[in-house]
């Protein structure tokens, strides 16, 4: 009996050291609009993503007027301008680069021919619970216009 409860214990001790090695880190990302696109090229902005790539992988389309919160694409709030906003993104990550990479179209369909606004920072994934970038955007490989 005694040894079924020390292996009981020892289990217990390996199952809790397995679950501390999965801590998130959190990045928060500042986008910030350079002087090659002005107040008016990012007000015809429809649609936006954030692509993380590196040491963790993911993708999103950045929030198209939701239910009672920020519309970050488009654009609609200058109040801050040439500052769009912080998001947060959190990974298990703990070492490597991670790549930021914002994509601003100005057509609701994300399509090369309509992408006219890129960044992207690469930040480190290290113990550090939480770190900041800036994400700095410039103009793209297509003018920014209205396509209505």
């Amino acid at each position: 009996m005694t040894r079924a409860r020390t292996l009981l214990g020892l289990a217990a001790l390996v199952l809790l050291g397995v679950s501390g090695c999965n801590t998130y880190h959190y990045f928060d990302v500042t986008i910030v609009f350079d002087s090659t696109l002005p107040e008016e090229s990012v007000g015809y902005l429809q649609s936006c993503s954030v692509l993380v790539s590196g040491a963790a992988s993911d993708s999103d389309h950045l929030p198209m007027n939701p239910q009672g919160a920020k519309s970050w694409c488009p654009v609609s709030d200058f109040h801050n301008f040439p500052t769009l906003g912080t998001f947060e993104y959190s990974t298990f990550a703990d070492s490597g680069k991670i790549n930021f990479s914002f994509q601003g179209y100005d057509f609701t369909r994300q399509d090369p021919m309509f992408l006219c606004a890129t960044g992207s920072v690469d930040m480190t994934a290290s113990s550090t619970v939480t770190q900041t970038g800036t994400l700095m955007v410039t103009s793209g490989p297509n003018q920014c216009m209205s396509q209505n």
